[in-house]
């Protein structure tokens, strides 16, 4: 990319641009960036302050980038002057990237780049599904998730290969392990029709929508909660369950060692369009992301388990023109950060509710659920329509319900 006299100012929102490199993911290009220290100085900005601002953004995210800063005005004089040099440097042999500057960075400030390596990016874990959602991960680190329409649970090793580990009824939109190593999940009911496997005893009717549990062994499904509208859930150490209704607007709790229990009570609500769900390391904190809005909500969570102190904790980005974010599924690493899908990216922000990036979608279509897992849980596996991907980073998830 080649820029002359660049008009980083507030004319269209070019003033917006170095804000967003330093938290979007570095991109694979090269930039080229002239201007002068007598370009212009208006009511939209400065420019040469603006060329420097600019310039200093590339350097923090680690680009491969040449900034020179000559004495003209408004024209194009010294950049026709330096063209053949800057499409010679643009278009030079490759070299190894800069390391990102960072060394300025207080305690808590965390950029991308100190959560994703340098060199790689997402890689196809399976494709060829319907619709994937539900990720989460078990206490050795594989990782699960589900072809909703298809009633099909997956199970990915830590060999990055996926196998079909439970087949059949209900059809699953969110799940996490609990304490006692059942698999918790919010089902949207059964798959009707004569080609449907037979329902485990105990288990969902074809219309019903459920909170249920799987025993990873014998599969059995019973069902812990009825008359309920679930989207996807998070299991506490304490062995309470937290399920988003997004058409009610709100968080609903239910014990785990329970059955067939009717319309269980509402923790919060006054959210919009409730959707991801997830719980601190230290399991005092609840964060819920608005699929209709722009904000993601945080909760203390009482001895009881009760919530309380609810706030719009966290300011989501979106898409020019659009009022909600789309906020989806989320998941935490073991620092308390979230990372939150959206329809702009998987947006990560710091423990104390900053933005401190977003990370590209694996594909152009809905990335709707993320979960850490995989060797160490450094792998952040992601649900991307009929696809699942994961990526290699420089953080870790943890495991609630033990470790």
């Amino acid at each position: 990319m080649l820029s002359t006299i660049g008009s980083f100012t507030n004319i269209r929102g070019g003033h917006n641009y170095p804000a967003l490199i330093r938290k979007t993911e570095r991109k694979p290009i090269r930039v080229f960036l002239q201007d002068g220290s007598n370009d212009l100085n208006n009511l939209h900005g400065d420019w040469p302050l603006a060329n420097q601002e600019m310039a200093s953004a590339l350097r923090f995210m680690g680009y491969d980038h040449r900034f020179v800063l000559g004495d003209g005005s408004h024209n194009g004089r010294h950049g026709g002057a330096i063209l053949p040099d800057a499409l010679r440097w643009l278009w030079r042999a490759p070299e190894p990237l800069p390391a990102p500057l960072t060394k300025d960075n207080l305690q808590g400030d965390d950029a991308l780049v100190k959560i994703l390596p340098q060199e790689g990016g997402w890689e196809l874990v399976m494709e060829g599904l319907g619709f994937t959602d539900a990720a989460c991960s078990d206490a050795d680190g594989n990782f699960y998730f589900s072809d909703l329409g298809h009633a099909k649970l997956y199970k990915v090793g830590a060999d990055g290969k996926a196998a079909v580990w439970f087949e059949g009824n209900p059809k699953i939109s969110g799940m996490k392990f609990g304490p006692d190593g059942r698999l918790y999940a919010a089902s949207q009911g059964s798959v009707a029709g004569p080609a449907a496997p037979k329902r485990s005893e105990g288990g969902p009717s074809d219309e019903k929508k459920t909170i249920v549990a799987i025993d990873p062994e014998s599969k059995k499904v019973t069902v812990i909660a009825t008359d309920v509208t679930p989207n996807d859930l998070v299991v506490s150490k304490a062995g309470w369950i937290y399920f988003t209704d997004t058409g009610a607007g709100q968080v609903i709790m239910c014990p785990t060692q329970t059955e067939k229990l009717p319309r269980p009570r509402v923790a919060a609500g006054g959210i919009n369009q409730p959707n991801g769900i997830g719980l601190s390391p230290d399991g005092k904190f609840l964060f819920v992301s608005e699929y209709g809005g722009t904000n993601a909500w945080s909760f203390m969570v009482n001895p009881d388990g009760t919530l309380w102190a609810g706030e719009r904790y966290m300011e989501l980005r979106a898409p020019a023109n659009r009022p909600d974010s789309g906020g989806d599924g989320l998941t935490v690493d073991q620092e308390g950060r979230p990372f939150i899908t959206s329809h702009v990216g998987i947006q990560m922000f710091d423990a104390t509710g900053r933005l401190g990036g977003v990370i590209a979608k694996p594909s152009d279509k809905g990335c709707v659920s993320v979960a850490f897992a995989g060797p160490d849980r450094s792998w952040l596996y992601a649900c991307a329509g009929d696809k699942v991907f994961r990526r290699k980073t420089l953080t870790k998830g943890f495991y609630l319900p033990g470790k």
